[in-house]
């Protein structure tokens, strides 16, 4: 049951459970509570720093209700979020798989995932950072600037850098082999299909320095195509479409998330 008032810079008031409150937060709401419920009644606690709009999203947020009927722009759900610790609340504990924030977050990223990165960066929100690292492999590294570096942090950003040099190491692990040689024809011996052998190897050498961790599977086979027109042998393009099969089906099932888990685990674990 509502037994204070809050109010915003712009004089809106918010009706709020103090208790609810209370229990969020590691210092009492920046010492703002607790009050008598007489006087919280009759005197709003004012915040003069903060809007009605960045206000309402931050009890949206303490009271897990969905804010999507105000449809509130990323910049104002993350300074909303920025608020928290100087009311003693946790981003981390607040933004979990199971809260309507998780879920908007996780929407907006789908157009801003380098913000939503950093805001996880920031707050060591890993469950969210884990699906919006996916997001992020189209993302030239080295357009990253000093101030996104600092507001991810140097473990976050150390785990983006990571997760981009492992897709391409383990694209690169899953081309080799080349393909098996097929038994010699009349028309096709041991030494003619070391044509094959040498295509293959010349391709996977391209792709080591221009493979980026985004790549498609489409891409990947145009790449091994237009590398190996000179190729005719009926039962060598067999074997190269059946390694190259391979490689897609692999490819296109590996998940972000276990590649991210797997950058934490050689960062931390391994090294301790």
């Amino acid at each position: 049951m509502p037994d204070v008032m809050l109010m915003s810079s712009d004089a809106v008031v918010f009706y709020v459970n103090q208790q609810t409150l209370l229990n969020l937060s590691t210092n009492s709401f920046n010492s703002l509570l607790p009050i008598t419920p007489i006087h919280g009644a009759e005197h709003p606690i004012h915040l003069p720093q903060i809007h009605s709009s960045e206000l309402n999203i931050l009890l949206h947020i303490l009271y897990n209700l969905d804010c999507t009927q105000y449809n509130p722009p990323l910049p104002v759900i993350l300074s909303s979020i920025n608020l928290f610790p100087e009311f003693g609340l946790s981003p981390k504990a607040l933004i979990s798989p199971q809260t309507h924030i998780y879920k908007i977050l996780l929407s907006q990223a789908s157009l801003y995932p380098l913000e939503v990165y950093c805001l996880c960066g920031k707050y060591d929100i890993y469950d969210l950072a884990t699906p919006v690292s996916s997001l992020l492999l189209s993302l030239v590294l080295s357009t990253l600037t000093d101030q996104d570096a600092e507001r991810m942090g140097s473990v976050y950003l150390a785990r983006l850098f990571k997760l981009h040099r492992m897709r391409v190491e383990t694209l690169l692990r899953l081309l080799m082999p080349a393909p098996c040689l097929h038994n010699p024809t009349n028309k096709c011996g041991f030494e003619q299909q070391k044509a094959l052998t040498n295509a293959w190897t010349m391709t996977t050498a391209y792709l080591s320095w221009s493979a980026k961790p985004d790549i498609s599977t489409s891409t990947i086979r145009a790449i091994f195509n237009a590398m190996m027109k000179h190729i005719t042998c009926p039962d060598c393009l067999k074997g190269r479409d059946e390694r190259l099969n391979q490689i897609i089906v692999n490819w296109s099932i590996t998940k972000v998330n276990y590649f991210f888990r797997k950058v934490l685990y050689e960062l931390f674990i391994k090294s301790s």
